[in-house]
């Protein structure tokens, strides 16, 4: 009797415990790059000031700079590489960078679990020449460089700039 009573308790209890494990380990582990800017019809350098997050929903700790430590995609080593393209005719053409990003040495990490988020900013102004025009920007997050992670790319982020953006020294 007493091990009927167990198997009957076991029939419906071990479905249960699968779904409700399976409810705090998502089936798709991912990390995600959000960029944003307040505006997107860029008048003057202030407005050419970049947002963008990093995400993890997945089970494994993330680490990541405590700072953006940038560097742009063709050039320099960075956590976050930069890749800013100008629509010239039909299609976008890579912009080459403008000034030197310094990158400290990566001494202060941060940790993401699940759900955790990092949010930085950045100002572009400085980054490249703007002339008039449409472009758009993406980042890549060397995750491969400290993580068993695929680097990642965030979406591209279009803006326009309605004139154009010149350097104060």
């Amino acid at each position: 009797m007493i091990i009927k009573s167990i198997l009957i308790l076991l029939f419906f209890v071990e479905p249960h415990w699968s779904f409700s494990n399976s409810a705090f380990y998502p089936d798709n582990d991912s990390v995600k790059i959000v960029l944003s800017m307040t505006n997107h019809h860029i008048e003057k350098d202030a407005d050419l000031f970049l947002y963008f997050s990093i995400t993890s929903n997945q089970r494994q700790i993330l680490i990541i700079p405590k700072r953006n430590n940038m560097a742009y995609i063709d050039k320099g080593s960075g956590f976050y590489l930069i890749q800013c393209q100008k629509k010239i005719a039909s299609k976008y053409i890579d912009l080459s960078g403008n000034s030197h990003i310094d990158n400290l040495p990566l001494i202060d990490f941060d940790t993401l679990h699940m759900n955790d988020t990092r949010k930085f900013g950045m100002p572009m102004h400085l980054l490249y020449n703007y002339t008039k025009g449409q472009y758009r920007i993406r980042i890549l997050a060397t995750l491969s460089s400290l993580n068993k992670n695929h680097d990642r790319y965030s979406d591209w982020l279009y803006f326009d700039c309605i004139r154009d953006i010149h350097l104060h020294s």
